[in-house]
């Protein structure tokens, strides 16, 4: 078969945050956080749909995040759209996240944490820890154009029969920002304007036995109307 390129999309699935082949038509800030004041070390979960709140932060090296995969109406992960059957070669995936500001001051600065589970369920119940390790992505500043924040990942192969990726998110703090209204994001996959583009790129992947990805049927709705009905 071959690599596979997922971009981040600010649309709803299964409370997950889609990630899509294709890259979106326009830009938006798909995860959000209200990074505020607060001092580096402190982090928060992703809440896919909801602007967090700073009060949301702790300090990573208390609590460290992402905690795990979180399920159902407070989810913290991306997910591949459809299952997945076969073998991901023994090379590095790469991890690019375009981290974006709002409401400026300063020169805040921040990171992704990331964790990376398998599942056949597609609402992540059952799911099974990939990464041996937190994954971290370079820090970066935040501007009003969304920078690349990368880390790779070298996991060995990985087999999956049927079953989804999930990777949980958590946004960390490395340098406070200096307005309590100043926000971090996660830009979907567009890259216009300059800003870089949120893509997993995967190793390539040869088929197994249930060679096709099974689309499963999924409740879908865009990032705006998910926080409406909370």
């Amino acid at each position: 078969m071959a690599t596979k390129t997922y971009y981040v999309t600010n649309t709803v699935a299964d409370n997950f945050a889609a990630l899509d082949e294709t890259m979106p038509g326009s830009g938006v800030r798909a995860l959000i956080w209200t990074v505020a004041k607060t001092a580096a070390g402190n982090s928060s979960e992703a809440d896919v749909g909801v602007t967090q709140a700073a009060s949301t932060f702790t300090s990573n090296t208390t609590t460290p995040k992402p905690s795990g995969l979180i399920t159902g109406s407070t989810a913290n992960a991306l997910r591949t759209p459809t299952t997945l059957s076969g073998t991901f070669a023994a090379t590095a995936w790469s991890f690019s996240l375009g981290l974006i500001g709002g409401v400026i001051s300063g020169t805040p600065a921040g990171r992704c944490r990331l964790r990376v589970y398998k599942g056949t369920d597609q609402t992540g119940i059952g799911a099974s820890e990939l990464t041996g390790a937190t994954l971290v992505t370079s820090a970066v500043t935040l501007g009003t154009s969304a920078a690349a924040s990368t880390v790779t990942w070298s996991p060995g192969a990985v087999t999956l029969s049927d079953e989804y990726l999930f990777f949980a998110v958590a946004w960390e703090i490395t340098v406070a920002a200096g307005s309590n209204s100043t926000t971090g994001a996660i830009w979907n996959g567009n890259n216009f304007s300059g800003n870089s583009p949120s893509t997993i790129l995967t190793p390539d992947l040869s088929a197994g036995a249930a060679a096709a990805a099974t689309p499963r049927p999924i409740v879908i709705a865009t990032a705006v109307q998910r926080a409406a009905v909370r």
